[in-house]
């Protein structure tokens, strides 16, 4: 026989709080799950201080973890006389549950005692957030491994480019779970290698809703939209939102929101998380009037609703709107603040970016991120290092984050300097460096940094290959893009998205090959997108090629009937063709 799930209101928690007698720890136990937000438990956790056992603590310290309240978890921690190795697992997993991967690792060495429970606690937390290096050298050190640890292993296998080892820990693997395939199909999908996603997912016992996104999602980014509508189509989940959200997603974000509105529509029933993709959706696509319109027809709008259309305002340089949106916001969340910030910051605006910075309630990696970055746009790097020197750590992340805004306000030879310092470098921190020298003309620079990531092991994904291709074109290398360009699928077996060929299209059109940047696009095995057309146009105008421009336009007009900056092009390509 089953059970009611218990709940709770603020009228619970205020007789809790105003409550004198003395509860059994299963009333407490119900009481701190049911939590809603941090102040519940701030409040029922104050009526817990001196009447509480290890067991009460525990459930307070993993509550305050799912919150992202370390320091509370950590007081709690601290206030048990004896902790177990339960309570050690539990703050272990809240610090890097949350990404403070160094505070876990100190936690984890001194541990007196330690399960699997400790190892994959750890584990997950470098493999979460994007540390593959530390997650492999964890899952190495283990002394036995299972489905739970093998999971992220898998997941940090890829993540460093490694997924012969990925699938070699899945192939030894004794027992396996969806999770397990879901992994190694996730792996694929990660690296652009969306033929080994097809090729894979056929393989599959069964699919999950997680394993149909999955597919779906990899070709939708490659451009494969009519393989993406097939498994939609197909599909055993189209009851799940998810899936109904992934298809508009893969044509909205290849530059068809008229599509994507028409799925949207056409959904039987939408969850908040379907307005929330199209309206993050109109949003991107600089539909500012429409995400506003969306808005409003929501049965009952989301924290994300609000601030995809503040990051909206705030992309299109509209900043007064931006705040009008954060401050009409009747909830905000660590985004909402985080998107403000980078208002502001994108805005120029720096003293009011610091008075943001100062007011916020809590400070995450991403809020020191973006106060980084906007000092560093201001070209104040003084004030910029200071904040990176204050940051609460300073793993790779943090790192990341300085030579990130490092190389995408052009401080190229600082970002290389920042480089060479690093002693723990990851697929990011290579990406960094390869943009900043791609899109700085120094396009020969990047090519010699790619050479180098493969020399140390890391394999490249579609980001880095946008980049050295990006690179070849700056510097004019038609030869050596066209190499790498082929190496994509071949020697790597990452599948060309478009941002691929667009790249190319860039750089035959750069070297005066525009018949062949024309026939790239008309022979891509998959739908060109409004991007490529861009590129075609852009090169087209510079070369004052008008039949190309032209046709690069029409195109445009085809897929985005919203869009006005083709026309601003054509009109000057035809302006200056006299």
């Amino acid at each position: 026989m089953g059970h009611a799930k218990f709940s709770i209101s603020p009228h619970h928690v205020e007789r809790f709080v105003h409550s004198s007698t003395r509860q059994s720890y299963s009333h407490y136990a119900q009481i701190i799950k049911s939590c809603a937000t941090v102040q519940d438990l701030l409040r029922v956790h104050s009526q817990l201080e001196h009447n509480s056992c290890n067991l009460v603590a525990n459930l307070l310290i993993d509550k305050y973890g799912r919150f992202g309240c370390v320091a509370e978890a950590k007081l709690v921690f601290d206030a048990i006389a004896q902790p177990g190795i339960h309570s050690w697992n539990i703050i272990t997993a809240a610090y890097a549950r949350n990404g403070h991967l160094d505070h876990a690792a100190r936690l984890f060495d001194v541990m007196p005692r330690r399960d699997v429970v400790s190892w994959t606690s750890l584990l997950s937390g470098f493999s979460q957030y994007n540390c593959p290096g530390e997650a492999i050298r964890v899952f190495l050190s283990m002394p036995q491994w299972d489905v739970v640890a093998c999971n992220p292993a898998i997941a940090a296998y890829a993540q460093s480019g490694h997924i012969f080892d990925a699938v070699e820990i899945f192939a030894r693997m004794s027992y396996r779970d969806i999770a397990s395939w879901n992994a190694i199909l996730a792996a694929y999908s990660e690296s652009s290698q969306v033929f080994n996603v097809n090729a894979f997912s056929a393989l599959m016992p069964m699919w999950d809703a997680i394993s149909t996104n999955t597919v779906l999602t990899a070709n939708a980014t490659a451009g494969y939209l009519e393989r993406a509508k097939c498994i939609f189509d197909r599909s055993s989940f189209r009851d799940d939102t998810v899936a109904w959200n992934a298809m508009i997603w893969a044509y909205v974000s290849n530059g068809d929101l008229q599509t994507g509105k028409a799925i949207f529509d056409s959904m039987p029933r939408r969850g908040s998380s379907s307005w929330d993709t199209m309206i993050a959706a109109f949003a991107q696509g600089g539909e500012i009037s429409l995400a506003s319109e969306t808005l409003v027809k929501i049965p009952r709008s989301s924290v994300l609703s609000w601030t995809s259309l503040l990051a909206g305002h705030a992309q299109a340089a509209e900043l007064d709107k931006a705040m009008a949106v954060f401050h009409a916001m009747k909830q905000r969340n660590d985004v909402s603040w985080n998107a403000v910030l980078a208002a502001y910051a994108q805005a120029g605006e720096i003293e009011d970016a610091r008075a943001i910075f100062a007011k916020m309630p809590q400070l995450g990696i991403a809020s020191w991120a973006a106060i980084v970055v906007a000092l560093v746009r201001n070209r104040d790097l003084a004030s910029a290092k200071a904040a990176f020197d204050g940051m609460p750590e300073h793993d790779v992340f943090a790192w990341n984050c300085l030579l990130r805004a490092y190389a995408s306000n052009g401080f190229v030879a600082d970002a290389l300097d920042l480089f060479s310092r690093m002693t723990v470098k990851n697929p990011a921190s290579w990406a960094a460096v390869l943009a900043s020298c791609a899109y700085n003309n120094m396009g020969r620079d990047a090519v010699r940094l790619f050479r180098l990531m493969v020399l140390d092991g890391h394999r490249p994904d579609g980001t880095a290959f946008s980049a050295v291709l990006t690179g070849c074109g700056h510097a004019g290398m038609l030869e050596e893009g066209r190499r790498y360009f082929w190496a994509i699928s071949e020697s790597y077996g990452v599948t060309p998205a478009v941002e691929h060929y667009s790249c190319v299209v860039n750089l035959l059109g750069r070297s005066r090959r525009l018949a062949d940047a024309e026939e790239l696009v008309d022979s891509m095995p998959l739908c060109p997108h409004v991007s490529t057309w861009s590129v075609l146009l852009g090169v087209a105008g510079i070369s004052g090629d008008v039949r190309r421009a032209e046709r690069a336009a029409e195109e445009i007009a085809r897929l985005s009937p919203c869009a006005h900056s083709p026309y601003v092009l054509l009109s000057n390509v035809l302006s200056s063709d006299g």
